[in-house]
């Protein structure tokens, strides 16, 4: 077996292990954090392009949709990437508090406004998430 102790093969062989290794990384970790962390921009983009319209309940169905689609959508991916339990838990309050920015839109009842700013300052606790402008 001369093939085996031969250093160019050595050589040859470690660099293709190498790369199979570095594109095992990066298909199942960077490249679905990167896309997670696209989600996150494109769910706080939402939020602050309709921030007056769901903190006065004026949200048109459209734009309920956009966001409603924007939250499952940053929690099933949440889901496939491999992140921890403690982070699963708080896509779900995400989830569930930008469900809840959307009641006073859906429903039409003023009532529901104030639950809207607790939403609001519910979500500002999550630091991936940019959704005022302070």
């Amino acid at each position: 077996m001369e093939i085996f102790t031969n250093s160019i093969f050595q050589t040859i062989f470690s660099a293709v292990i190498i790369f199979i290794l570095s594109q095992y990384v990066l298909e199942r970790f960077i490249k679905p954090r990167m896309e997670l962390k696209k989600l996150h921009a494109s769910i706080s983009e939402k939020i602050l392009l309709y921030q007056d319209q769901i903190t006065n309940g004026t949200l048109s169905n459209y734009e309920i949709d956009e966001i409603r689609a924007a939250s499952a959508k940053l929690l099933s991916y949440a889901w496939m990437v491999f992140v921890l339990d403690y982070k699963k838990k708080q896509y779900i309050e995400i989830s569930r508090e930008i469900n809840g920015l959307l009641t006073a839109s859906i429903t039409k009842d003023q009532k529901y406004i104030s639950i809207t700013s607790e939403g609001l300052n519910k979500l500002k606790k999550y630091k991936f998430l940019k959704i005022s402008y302070d």
